[in-house]
């Protein structure tokens, strides 16, 4: 499943009220790095024409509260292609989990 943190939020709807939202877990750096990465190879992949800022916008919002985040977005924002912007957030990501991001599971 491509999207863990989604499920686990959507899983704590209050039964008897759509309006009533139980707390739900804050996605982990794992989970982050697992729907930025993913999503941004989907765009790549579709080799849309706006790719690069849809993936600057995208990592804004997936890396705040992220330690260190403000310097990868720094990083993004100064990059000017969509593979560069996935190589800066694969380092960022590798260095802090301990991953290797040529074994991560592509959905």
């Amino acid at each position: 499943m491509p999207f863990p943190s989604l499920l686990k939020q959507s899983c704590h709807l209050d039964g008897r009220s759509t309006s009533a939202v139980k707390a739900y877990d804050e996605p982990s750096e794992s989970d982050r790095y697992d729907m930025i990465r993913t999503y941004f190879q989907m765009l790549i992949g579709e080799e849309l024409p706006d790719a690069t800022g849809k993936m600057k916008q995208f990592a804004s919002w997936f890396t705040h509260g992220v330690p260190g985040g403000a310097g990868l977005r720094k990083e993004i924002y100064d990059s000017k292609t969509a593979p560069e912007i996935l190589t800066r957030v694969e380092e960022f990501f590798e260095a802090r989990l301990g991953k290797d991001p040529t074994v991560l599971m592509v959905y």
